[in-house]
């Protein structure tokens, strides 16, 4: 108690108690603390704004190799900026893929798939059949795929088989097909690549050759080389493969987000880059980047969209220069 008074009175009920003429105390040990509200105590937390850095853009991502073959990158080069969206046309299905080949610059044919019919790949003639959904080739697949992220390489159509972890590759002037395994990929329970997509792997196709990111259960030595990364890709928005360097974007949901993951796959570190980057529909579910147009193409809710980029080590001419310009197809 650091506080107290004491009253002295005789023990008889026949007398009143005396009193001392005074109210005045004495205090022992240290006094009470003064009091304070709640709020003085805890004020309200300052705003704290986004992380300039993005998610783990700090710190490159551990990883290991495996495969016993040595690759030889064929040809070194950093993506230094990305364009403005350029829109090509617009669907009805948040999910979907289109594609350009990525090794022939002048080939004026566009495909595209629809996960409501996975077992569908649609060949248009030109750009304008293209856009207007107009005349175009059907090849019925040997098996349904799944997910968007499906690549055309070199006169080949290469998707992920549906509930297998196969890649399939499908000839099309021979229509023969070519099945390989992915030994450890994830490729059920819904345990997709990234967040908003349908994807177990994303397939890229680059200078290098055939690019497969996944999510493995344990590491394999059945393909010719592999990169196991200790990167959790459940937290950013998308990833692509660009001549050996393996770039994160932040968001595939935020309008205004970034690039600021580039891991070279060759050199085993971490590119200084920081990309803006913009998904104008704020909901992208497809990303890939085709080397001979210099373009990333995208499907935004919807939206089939290309973006323009520049490259270090060249003389890309100004962006937004367009691919179309060497397809020799109708405008």
């Amino acid at each position: 108690m650091n506080r107290g008074r004491d009253l002295l009175k005789e023990s008889s009920r026949h007398h009143r108690p005396a009193t001392t003429g005074t109210e005045n105390s004495l205090t022992f040990g240290h006094p009470a603390p003064s009091y304070e509200g709640f709020d003085d105590l805890c004020p309200t937390c300052p705003y704290c704004q986004k992380c300039s850095e993005g998610r783990g853009a700090l710190f490159a991502p551990s990883y290991r190799t495996f495969g016993n073959k040595t690759v030889t990158r064929k040809e070194a080069r950093l993506i230094t900026a990305v364009g403005k969206p350029v829109f090509h046309r617009h669907t009805n299905n948040n999910y979907g893929s289109w594609m350009r080949d990525t090794n022939n610059e002048t080939d004026p044919h566009y495909w595209t798939t629809d996960p409501n019919h996975n077992d569908i790949l649609k060949e248009f003639a030109n750009k304008n059949d293209f856009r207007n959904n107009g005349r175009s080739i059907t090849y019925q697949l040997p098996t349904s795929f799944q997910g968007n992220s499906h690549v055309i390489f070199n006169g080949s159509f290469y998707y992920h088989v549906k509930g297998h972890p196969n890649i399939t590759q499908l000839d099309l002037n021979t229509r023969k097909t070519t099945t390989m395994e992915l030994p450890g990929m994830v490729y059920s329970d819904d345990r997709f690549l990234y967040n908003n997509s349908r994807d177990y792997v994303d397939l890229s196709a680059d200078t290098e050759g055939l690019w497969a990111i996944y999510s493995t259960s344990y590491p394999n030595n059945t393909i010719e080389k592999g990169w196991d990364m200790a990167l959790n890709n459940n937290l950013y928005g998308n990833f692509f493969i660009a001549y050996g360097v393996l770039y994160v974007l932040d968001s595939a949901t935020d309008r205004d987000t970034r690039i600021r993951i580039a891991f070279d796959l060759y050199k085993g570190e971490m590119e200084d880059v920081d990309l803006p980057f913009n998904n104008p529909f704020s909901y992208t579910t497809l990303l890939g980047y085709n080397y001979k147009a210099k373009m990333l193409f995208s499907w935004d809710k919807g939206n089939l969209l290309t973006y323009p980029v520049r490259e270090s080590g060249m003389d890309t001419g100004p962006l937004g220069s367009d691919y179309e310009d060497h397809s020799h197809s109708s405008s």
